[in-house]
């Protein structure tokens, strides 16, 4: 049995995942350094403060989700079903650069897929997403970046059937994501490829105010050719960003033995040490 407690979200008014990344743009991001070349250290950093901005929106996207397939009590989204495919199919959203188009499966204990969402027999939902666009913001010493967006995801929900205490969620988001950090003259490139999984990130039910997941990790294994403005050659760099649930906003982001603490909140990534 998994503890019981408040869970992804502090409210049930859904703030989208576009929204998030946008507020992200104040996030404490490592300045650029005066030398030429990026210390092991410092590339973790700038690995850390993306990779907490994207596992940030993601949570939120979870919310966003559920509210979409009818699964919060809220009225579903605009996401009508296609026999086809089996899917519900919603129409595309954007906002602040950012284009999110989601399809969503409901599945009974068998696996097999379901028109409707029915609290006593779907057992799980599964989600497929797409992100396109780009989000930018500035740091706190003046550094701006913009980063480009292009990711899919694959995730399912369960332990939905009867009644309720706690979800499950498991998945992945594979993609390409490049991201540029500037500063007067300077600047940094990461061009990247990224693979990124949830592993069993739990979450409470109903749903309360100023609620997180529980447990669970999200793990974002970066990949990524590095070319810095002065620098003779680009360099390739692969990094792990793993963040670890606690059912609170605060929570710890290790990258590569550099930890760092991440508020889901704002996306903001800070105490690197």
């Amino acid at each position: 049995m998994r503890p019981r407690g408040s869970t992804l979200t502090r409210s049930l008014v859904v703030v989208p995942l576009t929204a998030l990344l946008a507020a992200c743009g104040d996030s404490s991001l490592p300045p650029v350094p005066s030398s030429q070349s990026l210390t092991d250290v410092q590339i973790s950093r700038d690995v850390a403060a993306a990779s907490g901005q994207a596992v940030a929106g993601d949570v939120a996207d979870l919310l966003t989700g559920e509210v979409a397939a009818g699964m919060t009590g809220a009225a579903a989204g605009n996401c009508p079903y296609v026999a086809a495919s089996a899917y519900h199919v919603c129409a595309s959203v954007t906002n602040n650069g950012l284009t999110v188009t989601r399809r969503f499966q409901f599945r009974d204990a068998s696996g097999a897929s379901t028109q409707s969402f029915d609290p006593s027999l779907t057992a799980s939902v599964n989600f497929l997403r797409a992100l396109d666009g780009t989000v930018s913001g500035s740091t706190n010493d003046g550094t701006t970046w913009t980063r480009g967006v292009h990711e899919t995801s694959d995730r399912t929900v369960s332990g939905l059937a009867g009644a309720e205490t706690q979800r499950v969620w498991n998945g992945t988001d594979t993609g390409a994501d490049t991201t540029v950090y500037t500063s007067g003259s300077r600047s940094r490139s990461y061009a990247a490829t990224v693979t990124q999984t949830a592993h069993d990130v739990v979450v409470a039910v109903p749903r309360t105010a100023t609620s997180y997941p529980l447990s669970g990790t999200v793990s974002r294994v970066v990949t990524a050719k590095l070319t810095q403005s002065g620098a003779s050659a680009a360099r390739n760099v692969e990094r792990t960003a793993t963040v670890t649930f606690n059912g609170t906003s605060s929570v710890p982001l290790n990258v590569n033995g550099v930890t760092c603490t991440l508020d889901l909140a704002t996306g903001t990534v800070s105490g690197c040490s």
